[in-house]
């Protein structure tokens, strides 16, 4: 890395480019928090105590009754969509069009339902669902993901060794430790929309 010249004239267009880009997503999103920051409240009914609410408080120990409509909305179109989506079983069936499609469609039909069972798909749906209802929009990435563990081996390795000049053939063990994979899958994440930052001069579509 030290090698890297830094001031060639790509680098600096290119550093530019970027920088340029991250602070239109940045204002992009600084101009919608103040909105969303609204929406967050109307979802969970909040409201500031008026002098009203203060005068009854001292009273009558009581203050205005809120009643969450947005929430209860929000709430119920989550439950029937929710429903809609995951009431079959399996999630996603996949049929083949010929005999010969039928074993993979299967077997894919399979890996689907893994995948979906092992993202906790009803977890990732449901906060999708509640942030494209809050916000207007909402956000999933995917990531290969990929884990395992150390596994150590003991190999016989086939050497020499000298005495009085004349080299003997020997054998030596040894450990060898290595990284083996047991799972491998896509990994579907909700991102917040606070952080989810795009370049605005282009729809959402693309």
């Amino acid at each position: 890395m030290s090698d890297i010249n830094t001031d060639r004239d790509r680098h600096q267009k290119l550093l530019a480019a970027l920088l340029d880009r991250l602070t239109l997503a940045e204002n992009a999103v600084k101009s919608l928090a103040p909105t969303w920051d609204h929406l967050d409240d109307l979802y969970t009914g909040f409201r500031a105590v008026d002098d009203e609410d203060k005068v009854t408080q001292q009273s009558h120990k009581v203050s205005k009754i809120v009643v969450p409509l947005s929430f209860a909305i929000v709430q119920t179109i989550i439950s029937v969509m929710f429903e809609v989506i995951t009431s079959r079983v399996p999630m996603l069936p996949v049929t083949g069009r010929e005999g010969s499609d039928v074993k993979p469609a299967q077997v894919m039909e399979a890996i689907i339902s893994f995948q979906a069972e092992w993202n906790q798909f009803s977890v990732i749906l449901y906060n999708w669902l509640q942030d494209y209802l809050k916000y207007g929009i909402g956000v999933t990435t995917t990531n290969w993901h990929t884990e395992g563990k150390e596994q150590t081996t003991t190999e016989t390795v086939q050497g020499t060794q000298t005495f009085l000049g004349v080299d003997f053939p020997m054998e030596e063990q040894r450990e060898k430790t290595r990284f083996v994979p047991t799972l491998e899958t896509n990994k579907i994440s909700v991102v917040d929309p606070y952080s989810f930052w795009r370049d605005p001069r282009w729809p959402l579509s693309r």
